[in-house]
């Protein structure tokens, strides 16, 4: 008979089994990676934001953060701008193309998972998701010099690898 702690690990590695996949298939019918999509997320919620802001908000490294906006601004789906106050202040901003690109690569996962997760019953809901953001603090204590958690309105699966240089 297999501990509890082994079953709340298979259940991690089959979470993180199912991510991993729709990541891949996002990738190859949009040609955005799930950390691209997840910052244009950011960008529509919150405008116009420092590198750092992103940073910050997506527990990324500057250096990545560095990385994914370089790609966006490659295929014109986002922009950096000076500031008009402060020349040495620099904003991130999605553009029209950004925005399009957004809606027309829709994640099939994630609204057949968010219309499932709507018909449970409220209390069930609750329990889920205390319970996914009770494994998501003990993982970040396990993890050595772990970044902040993840704000709740942004996916915690990515498909990028640890490295800025091989990010994005």
């Amino acid at each position: 008979m297999q501990n509890r702690g082994d079953d709340a690990l298979l259940a991690i590695r089959r979470i993180l089994r199912t991510g991993e996949r729709h990541a891949k298939s996002l990738v190859r019918d949009s040609g955005l990676s799930t950390s691209q999509r997840v910052l244009l997320h950011y960008l529509v919620e919150h405008g116009a934001v420092t590198a750092s802001e992103i940073a910050r908000a997506m527990s990324l490294s500057q250096a990545t953060v560095t990385t994914l906006v370089d790609r966006l601004e490659e295929k014109a789906l986002a922009v950096r701008s000076r500031s008009a106050v402060d020349r040495r202040q620099v904003f991130v901003s999605i553009t029209p193309e950004g925005q399009g690109a957004l809606q027309n690569s829709p994640s099939q996962m994630n609204r057949h998972f968010l219309e499932r997760f709507a018909a449970l019953p409220d209390w069930e809901q609750a329990a889920i998701v205390s319970s996914l953001e009770r494994v998501a603090a003990l993982l970040d204590e396990a993890a050595p010099s772990a970044p902040a958690a993840i704000p709740a309105a942004i996916p915690p699966v990515t498909d990028e690898p640890a490295s800025a240089a091989e990010e994005a």
